[in-house]
């Protein structure tokens, strides 16, 4: 999981002085290596819910469309999915510490396993933003029941 390491790396060096990572410590000239599969969130809602300021192209062209600009709710309401994912952003939230997950999701989804590193970044001693990446091993083909994908014809 490479992608993940150089993530972990990066994070671990934007501490200063036993300080961790403040939001101005998002440089995207920095995560150029992995930034196709990085997703920046922002709670929203006193922790309750994330609008994804950033959904890498890699990870869009896996789901079959871009989440930029989105609330995570919003990402599958009433799946279990959506329950997971933002039951981890929470934590990471709540908690200001790293969190690694690695699931195989259900054989509808576009992956056949993932794993995730979501990473904390501070402002005023608060979780202002979470910097995700995942390495997911995607299936072959791609098929979305339900959902857009734009594949080259």
């Amino acid at each position: 999981m490479p992608k993940l390491s150089f993530l972990i790396d990066y994070w671990r060096g934007a501490w200063r002085d036993g300080e961790p990572p403040g939001c101005d410590a998002i440089d995207p000239m920095m995560l150029k290596p992995v930034l196709g599969h990085v997703m920046i969130c922002e709670p929203m809602d006193a922790g309750t819910d994330f609008l994804i300021r950033l959904y890498g192209t890699k990870m869009a062209q896996h789901m079959g469309r871009d989440l930029t600009g989105e609330r995570m709710s919003r990402f599958q309401p009433d799946s279990y999915i959506n329950d997971f994912y933002l039951a981890t952003y929470r934590a990471v939230a709540a908690r200001g510490e790293p969190l690694y997950t690695h699931h195989w999701p259900s054989t509808q989804a576009f992956a056949n396993e993932i794993p995730r590193i979501l990473l904390p970044f501070f402002q005023d001693g608060k979780v202002t933003r979470i910097l995700g990446c995942t390495d997911a091993k995607p299936r072959k083909p791609v098929i979305r029941r339900g959902w857009e994908i734009n594949q080259p014809r």
